[in-house]
């Protein structure tokens, strides 16, 4: 089976994406496969690696994961070192993984708000600080930005969420301010409620659903 998604001419390109391995990293990963670039999956667990290496193989692109902690900044310099020494280079960067903690705000802990802010928020700033040093010394990249409608909105029971997505927004506009004169884009793409684990408990609530 050969890629066949010419869209986005991604022939020969690298693509790391973080939370590759699970929900909309996965689907994630595999589109930027099929669109022709060979992928390296940052993430925190082995769930679904077999079958995903299996599927990125059967489209004739290269797979390589790293398992680790995204808020390490050791785990990201040594991810970042694998994936040259393995792939080339990273031509584009997809900041997608993300975790929530979901508690009225009263009743919130430091530890929930720290954990929250340190995936969804401290990471994406780290790795593509690192990612961009790379980057800028070929001259060129890409760097996608999962943030959310929460970037824009309040929310309900997730502060913590909230404020981590609305800093996405906020730092995809300062990366992009910055590193335009180095050809180097930043986007960000803001999705609704997708059926994944993360929406999962507002999913199971059929009032709130509804």
């Amino acid at each position: 089976m050969s890629y066949v998604d010419k869209t986005f001419g991604l022939d020969n390109k690298v693509a790391m994406i973080t939370g590759g391995n699970t929900g909309i990293g996965r689907a994630l990963t595999i589109g930027l496969a099929k669109a022709g670039a060979d992928v390296f999956i940052l993430t925190f667990s082995d769930e679904n690696i077999e079958e995903l290496s299996k599927t990125i193989h059967s489209l004739n692109r290269k797979f390589e994961y790293a398992i680790g902690d995204v808020t390490k900044g050791e785990f990201l310099s040594t991810s970042i070192k694998s994936c040259i020494d393995k792939l080339g280079t990273i031509d584009i960067l997809v900041n997608n993984a993300g975790t929530i903690k979901r508690s009225p705000l009263l009743e919130g802990t430091k530890k929930d708000w720290d954990t929250v802010i340190d995936v969804n928020l401290n990471a994406v700033y780290h790795l593509s600080k690192e990612v961009c040093k790379h980057m800028v010394t070929k001259g060129s990249g890409k760097i996608i930005n999962i943030a959310s409608m929460l970037s824009f909105q309040g929310g309900k029971f997730v502060p913590s969420y909230t404020a981590s997505k609305h800093g996405v927004a906020g730092i995809t506009k300062a990366f992009a301010n910055e590193l335009a004169e180095k050809n180097i884009q930043i986007n960000a793409i803001a999705p609704g409620y997708i059926v994944t684990a993360n929406t999962a408990p507002i999913r199971a609530d059929k009032k709130r659903s509804e």
